[in-house]
């Protein structure tokens, strides 16, 4: 599995229900990590998507209620999602939202991350369960250089077990 996020230093991943920043080049990078995987998110996260499940990706959304198929989005809870994986031999991605982070982290090889700077924080933001930053210290790191785009600040991070 691999777990693909853009935060702050202080672990901000979302703001009243979406994103806080505009980088269109790292929805570019999302996209070209996780097309043709599947891509595993809590229900609040797939509600966000602006136009629905994401295409060319076998969408598996986490729930606490009862299995089903809806418009092929797979709806399972925690129980079931390991048998579910094993029906398909592709990549796996963690996408979000802060909680599915927390419950997949430790599965995890190869964590992705793009680091936002600068950006002003406020009391309602969405913000990871745990310092990804600490927990990724000791696996080794690929970094781009800081790019600026849209006026935010922003590095790629990818680090493996």
């Amino acid at each position: 599995m691999e777990l693909i996020v853009a935060t702050t230093e202080s672990g901000i991943i979302g703001r009243n229900n979406s994103l806080p920043w505009y980088i269109p080049g790292d929805m570019k990078r999302f996209k070209s990590i996780t097309e043709h995987g599947i891509v595993i998110m809590g229900r609040k996260t797939f509600e966000s998507l602006p136009n629905g499940k994401l295409k060319n990706r076998i969408n598996i959304v986490v729930t606490r209620n009862e299995e089903k198929v809806m418009n092929d989005v797979i709806f399972t809870n925690m129980d079931k999602i390991f048998d579910i994986l094993e029906k398909y031999d592709k990549k796996v991605f963690i996408i979000g939202g802060s909680e599915i982070y927390s419950l997949f982290f430790d599965y995890c090889n190869v964590i992705h991350i793009t680091k936002v700077y600068d950006i002003e924080e406020m009391c309602d933001d969405v913000r990871l369960k745990f310092d990804i930053f600490k927990a990724c210290e000791n696996y080794d790191i690929i970094s781009s250089e800081i790019i600026n785009e849209n006026s935010v600040k922003y590095q790629y991070l990818t680090y493996n077990k």
